[in-house]
């Protein structure tokens, strides 16, 4: 994805997979900062603003978590994965 973004700096979807790499390995200050950037690019992007909130969560910061757990919800009242989240947020 590195090499993508070096071609491409403004290609939103690496950066979301660049972030979901960063995710994975638990670098959340790294991930939240791709998904920032993919939403930077590309505002609407559902998945963009649930895995920001994942980073979000992981860095413990359970507000900004919510938030953008519930702008994911409001692109897409249907994604699952963001009710998901917003329950083991409230647990």
């Amino acid at each position: 994805y590195r090499h993508a973004l070096d071609i491409n700096p403004d290609f939103a979807e690496a950066h979301i997979n660049m972030g979901n790499v960063y995710l994975i390995q638990r670098i959340y200050p790294d991930a939240a900062t791709e998904y920032k950037r993919a939403l930077e690019l590309r505002p609407s992007s559902v998945q963009a603003n649930y895995n920001l909130g994942l980073a979000m969560a992981g860095q413990g910061d359970g507000e900004a978590a919510l938030e953008r757990y519930r702008e994911a919800l409001k692109l897409d009242p249907k994604f699952a994965n963001a009710y998901y989240a917003l329950g083991v947020l409230y647990m």
